[in-house]
C-alpha cells in the first residue's frame, strides 16, 4: 500500500501508520477505534498504544482546507476527511463513468485514465504479518479482476489504431495481475501489430518467465495465439 502524506513520521512507524490509512481509506464510513485495534493488532494491542497511533498518524496527514484529514465522528468513529484522495474509488468512479459512455471517444480516456492509477498488485510490499484484515475485505480478489477487465477493453479498443496504446494497456492490467492470461494475449497482440514475430518472440518470452515465477504456465489458448501469431515462438521461448 502506498500512502503519501505532507507530515514527518519516524521510518520505523511509517508501515503501521500506513496500514491504518488504508484501513480507513477502504471503510469510508468511518472505523471505531475498537474496531481498528482489533484489525491493525489481531494479536491485541492497549488502548492507550492504539490512541497514541492514531494521534502520529492524525500529525502524519496534517490538516487540510477542510480541516485535519483524519477525522473523529460524534459517535467515535474514525475516518478520512474529503480530501484524502483514494486511488481505489477513483478508479472505481472512472470506470462506471466509462460503463455509461461505452463506445464513445470518452470511453478510451476514462479507462487510461483509470489504468494510469495502477502502480502494481493490490497490497503489493505489505510485510509478513501485516494487513491480516485485508482478506475479509474481498478486495484482493475484486480489484485484480475489474483491473483486468478494464486492460482488456482498452486494449481491445486502441488495438485497430493505437497498438503501441493497446500494449500499455495491457501492462497496466498485468501489473494488477501478471497471471490474467487474457491481457498476455492482448499484450501479444498489440506486440505482432507493431513488431511483427519479433515483437511476440520476446513479449512470450517475457510472459513464460513470469508465470513460471509464479508457478503456473500458459494455457492452451494462449499457446495457441502464440502458435498462430509467430510459428514457431513457443518452441523458443521454451527453450
Amino acid at each position: 500500500m502506498l500512502v503519501r502524506a505532507p507530515g514527518t513520521l519516524d521510518a520505523a512507524r511509517v508501515d503501521l501508520a500506513a496500514e491504518v490509512v488504508a484501513l480507513l481509506a477502504l471503510h469510508p464510513d468511518g472505523v471505531h477505534p475498537t474496531v481498528l485495534g482489533a484489525a491493525v493488532w489481531p494479536r491485541g494491542v492497549t488502548p492507550d498504544v492504539r490512541d497514541a497511533t492514531v494521534d502520529r498518524v492524525r500529525g502524519w496527514l496534517g490538516d487540510g482546507a477542510a480541516g485535519p484529514r483524519l477525522v473523529t465522528a460524534a459517535d467515535g468513529r474514525l475516518l478520512l476527511g474529503p480530501e484524502v484522495v483514494v486511488d481505489w474509488a477513483v478508479l472505481c468512479t472512472l470506470l462506471r463513468t466509462a460503463g455509461r459512455v461505452a463506445g464513445t471517444p470518452a470511453e478510451r480516456d476514462l479507462l487510461g485514465r483509470a489504468l494510469a492509477l495502477v502502480r502494481g498488485p493490490f497490497a503489493g510490499g505489505a510485510a509478513g504479518g501485516a494487513y491480516s484484515w485485508l482478506p475479509r475485505t474481498g478486495l484482493e480478489r475484486t480489484v485484480p479482476r475489474v483491473v483486468t477487465a478494464a486492460a482488456h477493453r482498452l486494449a481491445a479498443l486502441r488495438l485497430p489504431d493505437d497498438p503501441a496504446g493497446a500494449g500499455e494497456a495491457a501492462r497496466s492490467g498485468l501489473r494488477a495481475d501478471p497471471c490474467a492470461q487474457v491481457v498476455w494475449r492482448d499484450l501479444l497482440r498489440a506486440e505482432h501489430a507493431q513488431w511483427g514475430a519479433d515483437g511476440v518472440r520476446q513479449a512470450a518470452t517475457q510472459m513464460r518467465e513470469v508465470l513460471a515465477d509464479l508457478g503456473t504456465a500458459p494455457e492452451p489458448e494462449t499457446d495457441a495465439l502464440v502458435d498462430d501469431l509467430c510459428p514457431g515462438a513457443r518452441a523458443v521461448a521454451a527453450g
